[in-house]
């Protein structure tokens, strides 16, 4: 989080026209989605982006245009072109790797019994058990759902500034 100085800096040079694209991308960095309700997190202070109302960051108040300005450019960090919320995105990414991450550890577990079971059959007994392979295709299914749900989680709106 950039400190409280060098935030406000960067917002009156957004204001003021003179933003520079490492400016734009240290703002991306430091703005997260907080609510369904249009508000964001800058650095470390809630921000609504309700319309019609100033731009309370920090100890400044944006009025106006260049809370309009303020407002606008914080809209298109926390949105991707499809209205879909980038906190959208993460939620979704999050319960695919829960899921797979639940998916691979069943699979583990099924594993390690068939293990125990080979372990505890009686001598002479040469055969794998079923679940052993049951159990490594299980946990190889969860591993790569984990990676879709990390792979969700990285996609990142192209067009963003």
């Amino acid at each position: 989080m950039p400190p409280r100085d060098d935030l406000t800096a960067l917002l009156d040079r957004v204001v003021d026209g003179r933003a520079r694209p490492s400016d734009l991308a240290r703002l991306d960095r430091v703005t997260r989605v907080r609510d369904a309700h249009g508000t964001v997190q800058v650095g470390g202070y809630n921000v609504s982006l309700r319309s019609g109302r100033d731009v309370h960051i920090g100890d400044r108040l944006y009025r106006g245009g260049d809370a309009d300005i303020i407002r606008e450019l914080l809209r298109d960090i926390a949105y991707d072109g499809s209205d879909v919320r980038v906190g959208a995105t993460r939620n979704v990414a999050g319960a695919v790797r829960t899921m797979g991450m639940i998916v691979a550890l069943t699979g583990m577990a099924l594993f390690l019994w068939g293990l125990v079971t080979a372990m505890l059959a009686p001598p002479g007994t040469v055969a794998v058990p079923p679940v052993i392979v049951r159990g490594f295709g299980i946990a190889f299914a969860g591993v790569a759902l984990s990676v879709v749900g990390q792979v969700i989680g990285g996609w990142r709106r192209s067009g963003r500034r």
